[in-house]
């Protein structure tokens, strides 16, 4: 009953104005267009105004988006210079993990150098920074998405302090750079793989556009979090591990390059954006075959898995090149490869596991498979990726929709 009487008195409060009117909002009602990236600004407007103009339709879901964002205010996060283990680095700005599938060497007696095992991740990489960093940029993005539905203040407070501990405070910030990403304890002190870690990013920068409106989440924090992003995208576009990631023959290129392209539009570079478009190309060339498959994928123990997550980065960017004048959607290669012929080998695949041809050793993550058939549905309107996506398992969570809205991937706007 108290959480019935918290959600209607949080719902009366948000019918009050926010910022400037759009012409199609509610009469006497505003509602402010977030800044974020990888959705569609618009998805997120939609449905604050559907919520505004149907509150009760939208209690239950409310009640758990505060539950989570009052779940996030308690969630103890620590800076990246708290670590709590010793790693290569003697600066503790640096980021520093451990790579997913190393182990101590059994037939050695100090286990020096680790070996791999492909698909069976060390428990012992949670003791390293990734884990921070991902609690910290989910944290914050719930933290964000209740201040935007919510309209309580004290959600941007914390988010803005979390962003602030991890990227503008000179004390406590992350060095914008990867230098000692999954290292091997006895092989090496870092590797190129690493910066695939930081796309757990793209959170913290639709944060930042939810966060929009804010009287914490002013314009210096704004300008300075977009510095760290400039400085980390000049990093990943010049020093020699960018460079290295960016010439992997996987999914490891395809995501550098995702990145690059979102934290571009974030910070407004679009040259580097289109550029990001014409390297996505290459990789369509090289990575994916005329029947569709991904050879270097389909390599792995968790083939399935790995083939929807290299197509993600790739479909990212092609979604996001729309903005700058881009059709990757449209692009097929020499040897016949394309965006849609990846995604037709495996949509059949995605509701039903089981039925997939290759190796796969573990359960699928059901919720990427999901926005990853909307992006697809979103860049190739005349298919019905839809029958796929509704045998996939909905995510029972009544909350889902405002981390991530139904209308995500429509309504692209080309940039100048």
């Amino acid at each position: 009953m108290k959480s019935n009487c918290l959600i209607l008195t949080l719902c009366i409060s948000m019918l009050t104005p926010v910022v400037r009117c759009h012409a199609q909002d509610l009469p006497g009602q505003t509602v402010l267009l977030p800044e974020v990236v990888t959705v569609s600004p618009n998805a997120y407007h939609q449905l604050k105004l559907d919520m505004l103009a149907n509150p009760a339709r939208h209690t239950q879901g409310l009640v758990k988006l505060n539950a989570d964002a009052q779940k996030a205010m308690r969630t103890p996060i620590r800076a990246i210079t708290e670590k709590t283990v010793k790693g290569p680095s003697s600066d503790p700005h640096d980021y520093v993990s451990l790579s997913p599938y190393r182990w101590p060497n059994p037939n050695s007696a100090d286990g020096m150098p680790w070996i791999r095992k492909d698909g069976k991740v060390n428990p012992m990489r949670d003791q390293y920074d990734l884990p921070a960093m991902q609690s910290m940029a989910t944290t914050t993005f719930t933290l964000a998405t209740g201040y935007y539905f919510l309209n309580e203040e004290q959600y941007a407070q914390r988010a803005t302090q979390l962003i602030d501990m991890w990227f503008i405070n000179p004390k406590t910030r992350m060095n914008p750079r990867i230098l000692h990403g999954q290292y091997i304890p006895g092989k090496t002190d870092g590797q190129c793989y690493g910066i695939l870690e930081t796309a757990r990013l793209f959170f913290v920068i639709n944060a930042a556009g939810l966060l929009k409106g804010s009287p914490y989440w002013t314009t210096a924090k704004s300008d300075a979090l977009k510095q760290w992003f400039t400085d980390y995208l000049s990093w990943l576009k010049t020093s020699d591990l960018g460079k290295k990631e960016l010439a992997q023959p996987n999914n490891h290129s395809n995501w550098i390059i995702a990145q690059m392209m979102v934290f571009a539009m974030y910070v407004g570079d679009n040259q580097t954006a289109a550029q990001m478009c014409e390297l996505a190309k290459h990789n369509i060339d090289t990575q994916i075959q005329a029947d569709g498959s991904q050879p270097h994928e389909l390599a792995r123990t968790r083939s399935l898995d790995y083939s929807e997550f290299s197509l993600r980065a790739l479909l990212t960017v092609a979604w996001l090149g729309q903005q700058v004048g881009s059709d990757l959607a449209s692009y097929t290669s020499p040897q016949g490869g394309s965006l849609r012929k990846a995604i037709d080998l495996i949509a059949p695949h995605l509701p039903d596991p089981a039925q997939w041809p290759h190796k796969q050793i573990v359960k699928p993550k059901y919720h990427h498979f999901h926005k990853t058939l909307g992006m697809a549905q979103s860049l190739f309107p005349n298919t019905d990726y839809q029958q796929w996506i509704k045998q996939i398992p909905a995510d029972s969570d009544p909350a889902q929709m405002y981390y991530h809205p139904p209308t995500a991937y429509q309504c692209t706007e080309q940039v100048n």
